[in-house]
């Protein structure tokens, strides 16, 4: 398919500075995906939301498009647990992230719900908020034609997600957005959408995020069987490196590529862990300064500690 995204130029800037997690361009896609691509006949499963950027840009997407229909009253179903954790303090320095705390820094356990429905009361009419664990709030009883992701960090919440909404995708239709596809952790997101890949069709990478098209129904036994989590862990890697292969620059495939260390870290695998460390640093010592930059490098001294500490 041609996926309807043209990159920032002709995005509101409400859009592209509303405080977010996620990059411009991932917000562009976003804006795109509900303005030119959504047609009314699901909802938009909005999930990881931190304090509404996916949602704003969505929100605004819709409201631009003048074809959509208005099957829903609140087509986008926005999930997020919105508790601050300490690991949240660095988006601070952003300065819209900033502002919306008024300057002052949250502290660790506290809920921002508040904040996050400020900052959205203009498009409110558009969203359902879903607050708590997605574990226990993932659901739906209707079809879904966007799926956004930017929270499933474990096997627990991707397990839930897929089974809660992977039966609710529109074959043809659906786009499935991975917004932690090339990046250094969040494993079993990658391994359980190659799994199913024969379900679906890749699109294209924007950011971090790869994008995806449903294109034919996978049997609902099978998304309740959950196959992936018994798989050997070679064939777990497997599907790690080919979620790798997707990576259109050497920076975002070498991210995917730590992915798999962070993974057998996990599982507790140093040697093996330490001999793809070994090859990704000899990789990233290959590559210019235009084609690396030092985060990649920064994540190796941390994984290197961490399979030290396994030894």
């Amino acid at each position: 398919m041609m996926l309807p995204y043209f990159g920032t130029k002709g995005v509101p800037s409400s859009v592209l500075d509303f405080p977010s997690m996620t990059t411009m361009e991932e917000k562009a896609l976003l804006y795109w995906c509900a303005k030119e691509f959504y047609t009314g006949s699901g909802v938009i499963i909005d999930a990881g939301v931190f304090l509404g950027g996916s949602t704003n840009a969505l929100a605004c997407g819709l409201n631009d498009n003048t074809s959509r229909k208005t099957t829903f009253a609140q087509p986008i179903q926005s999930y997020d647990i919105a508790v601050w954790v300490a690991s949240m303090d660095r988006y601070l320095d952003n300065k819209h992230v900033a502002r919306a705390f008024e300057g002052h820094k949250p502290i660790p356990g506290a809920s921002f719900e508040t904040t996050l429905r400020h900052l959205l009361e203009s498009q409110k009419d558009l969203i359902r908020f879903h607050i708590g664990n997605i574990v226990e709030t993932a659901h739906s009883d209707v079809p879904i034609e966007i799926a956004f992701y930017d929270c499933l960090k474990t096997n627990e919440r991707d397990i839930a997600v897929f089974q809660a909404f992977a039966p609710k995708y529109i074959p043809g239709q659906t786009l499935v957005l991975q917004q932690d596809y090339f990046y250094e952790s969040a494993a079993y997101n990658k391994i359980r959408q190659e799994y199913f890949s024969e379900y679906f069709e890749f699109v294209r990478q924007v950011s971090n995020t790869a994008v995806f098209q449903y294109m034919k129904a996978i049997p609902d036994d099978l998304v309740q069987k959950d196959p992936v989590t018994k798989l050997p862990l070679s064939e777990k890697i497997v599907l790690l490196e080919r979620a790798a292969l997707r990576a259109e620059n050497n920076k975002t495939g070498i991210m995917t590529k730590l992915s798999i260390v962070d993974f057998l870290i996990e599982e507790r695998r140093a040697r093996q862990a330490a001999y793809r460390l070994n090859a990704i640093e000899a990789e990233i010592s290959s590559l210019s300064l235009d084609e690396i930059t030092r985060r990649p490098e920064t994540i190796v001294r941390g994984f290197k500690r961490r399979i030290e500490a396994i030894v």
